[in-house]
């Protein structure tokens, strides 16, 4: 697959870090192309030396919408890399970005975290050096590996998306001068087009403050934003951050069971979800009664696994069947009763973009204290691209980090 790496070149010494960091921290080929915004001739002077760089020249400041949209009018790779010359990438930092999009396909964009941005992609760790960079990239390359968080909003500092993709998406709006608005503006089509979003967390690239591009004007950045954010509530009629923000998506949901010799419960658990979950996947573990019988009523995804006293491979595997936005894991025994039903459907209809789990009563009281309130919750519904597993050998559970909401919903334990 071949990549086009497009670099906003604004400042020379912000370019030769930039540049030499992608020659050496970039694995396979790749085609590179510079804007140089401004027609610095120190910059055309330096890429002049090397025989493999595209090169666009403006003679005044155009900036990133515009700048971007130049270097993919003539890029041919299958995918394009947009990034600013005060952005400093590390080892396996386009291995990770690919990563992203070969998970989530065609319709996917993907941005790094970074230590001095805003929203979700910002960390709270910063590095003083190209050294403390290596090292944070090294230590987040490992500890999150294959970690990605959906969002609604990828700055333009520095992101992937496939080249089909950018130009069914029509590029950037130009009317967004020099910077700011350009990137939510873009988002926010993108997301209307049926795209995701992506922060790859296993990603870390270095802002480096940049000086100032009109240095004769103090306030010329702020005046910039005020101009550009007219520009998108002119042409949306709101508030575009805020729209982002609040951004909803049809959750839909799988629900995931593995079961064995289930008979007795099975049929009320599934009675009680099947008409609001949007996916039945069902594992069964050695069934010799009737369970698999009863499942084939509610499902025609119902898979045998012979291993039978794996339990954790077993919920692994019906988990990575799942096709819908959101994972709900019952066993066999459990009820979702109506009032909690309901409960469940409003909180589907409300969810936050950015809930990766939701944690729910579980009620295990029967006979003369079935009145107990239930007092401990358990991660029942969560995002399934999170790639979240199972663990432990005798008492399983999900491993689970990033936003958990905790939902006054209550899974009923039908011990029969």
């Amino acid at each position: 697959m071949q990549i086009s790496i497009i670099i906003l070149a604004q400042q020379e010494e912000l370019l030769k870090q930039c540049l030499s960091r992608i020659r050496l921290y970039t694995e396979g080929s790749y085609e590179l192309i510079v804007i140089n915004d401004g027609a610095s001739e120190e910059i055309t002077r330096w890429v002049g030396l090397s025989n493999d760089i595209k090169t666009i020249t403006n003679a005044q400041f155009v900036g990133v919408a515009k700048g971007y949209n130049q270097g993919a009018a003539i890029a041919t790779g299958d995918r394009l890399v947009f990034i600013r010359d005060h952005m400093a990438v590390s080892e396996r930092w386009l291995a990770n970005l690919n990563a992203c999009l070969d998970k989530y396909g065609d319709n996917a964009i993907a941005g790094p975290v970074s230590n001095d941005i805003s929203g979700t992609q910002r960390v709270s760790f910063d590095c003083d050096n190209m050294e403390q960079l290596n090292n944070a990239s090294k230590g987040l390359s490992i500890i999150k590996k294959g970690r990605y968080q959906s969002v609604t909003r990828i700055i333009s500092n520095l992101f992937i998306i496939n080249n089909e993709c950018f130009r069914k998406l029509e590029g950037f709006d130009e009317r967004f001068l020099l910077e700011s608005y350009e990137d939510d503006d873009f988002c926010y089509r993108a997301l209307q087009a049926g795209c995701s979003l992506y922060v790859t967390e296993d990603c870390f690239v270095r802002y480096v403050a940049p000086p100032s591009l009109f240095p004769e004007i103090p306030n010329w950045y702020f005046l910039q934003l005020e101009h550009n954010k007219a520009v998108a509530r002119e042409k949306w009629g709101f508030d575009l951050t805020a729209a982002l923000l609040n951004w909803k998506q049809p959750v839909t949901v799988s629900l995931c069971m593995v079961v064995k010799n289930n008979e007795a419960t099975l049929e009320e658990c599934l009675l009680s979800v099947s008409k609001w979950v949007d996916e039945i996947v069902i594992v069964d573990i050695g069934s010799t009664d009737r369970t698999k019988e009863i499942a084939l009523k509610f499902t025609g995804f119902v898979v045998d696994y012979e291993g039978t006293h794996d339990l954790v491979k077993a919920r692994n595997l019906c988990f990575s069947l799942a096709t819908q936005k959101y994972i709900l894991w019952l066993e066999a025994e459990d009820v979702v009763l109506p009032k909690d039903a309901e409960k469940f459907k409003y909180m589907l209809a409300h969810m936050g973009w950015n809930t990766d789990s939701v944690a729910m009563y579980d009620h295990y009281s029967f006979g003369e204290n079935s009145n107990m309130a239930p007092t401990s919750r358990t991660n029942r519904l969560v995002k399934r691209e999170r790639d979240y597993k199972w663990v432990g050998a005798v008492n399983q559970y999900l491993d689970i980090q990033g936003n958990i909401v905790q939902a006054d919903i209550c899974i009923t334990h039908n011990k029969k």
